[in-house]
């Protein structure tokens, strides 16, 4: 993710592209849309030595990509996720001003998503079945990344899935959602 941020920050790509649409549409539209989901994703961005008081994110250029280019949405809920990619899909073609979306932490609300079947409905605890998603969690899954390559799809956009976790116990459940995600990735080209 970091080196994802640094371009996105810093890169000459981000002024070029917000100055060729101001000329080609007349209207100065965000690029890149930053769903930062969870707590791990919360602290990434504020604990980041990228965010420091001397970090990338200070320098000049940083700050004109981020207040011209880069919007950041932080999320605990998939539901609000869900609504946001559900609105970018049905936004005509014109109006949508985003051209990259960017999801952080997928893995985390995934895998501490309320289970429909839980006695609990206050049970938010990591959700771990034999290191593999259940059934709830792969129909979440599918229902993220379905609605995703569709508006992929339909809005020519790019979507970046990052994972947050750096843990050895998250690897199962991530490589089960990179299968899912190739899926529809598949069905959307």
């Amino acid at each position: 993710m970091d080196e994802l941020i640094k371009q996105l920050l810093v890169g000459q790509g981000a002024i070029e592209a917000q100055g060729s649409q101001e000329e080609t549409s007349g209207c100065c539209g965000k690029k890149v849309m930053i769903f930062a989901l969870g707590e791990s994703a919360r602290q990434y961005f504020h604990q980041s030595p990228i965010y420091g008081s001397m970090g990338i994110a200070s320098s000049v250029l940083a700050m004109l990509n981020t207040h011209n280019y880069i919007d950041l949405l932080f999320l605990e809920k998939l539901q609000y996720l869900f609504m946001y990619l559900t609105k970018f899909e049905a936004t005509e073609l014109p109006k949508l001003d985003y051209n990259h979306i960017v999801i952080f932490g997928l893995e985390e609300l995934v895998l501490t998503s309320k289970s429909a079947n839980a006695n609990n409905s206050n049970d938010t605890e990591l959700k771990l079945h034999g290191n593999k998603l259940d059934v709830d969690q792969i129909r979440i899954c599918n229902l993220i990344f379905s609605i995703a390559y569709k508006t992929k799809r339909k809005h020519k956009l790019t979507i970046t899935i990052v994972p947050c976790s750096t843990e050895e116990h998250f690897d199962t459940c991530i490589d089960e959602m990179n299968a899912i995600e190739s899926y529809w990735k598949k069905l959307y080209i």
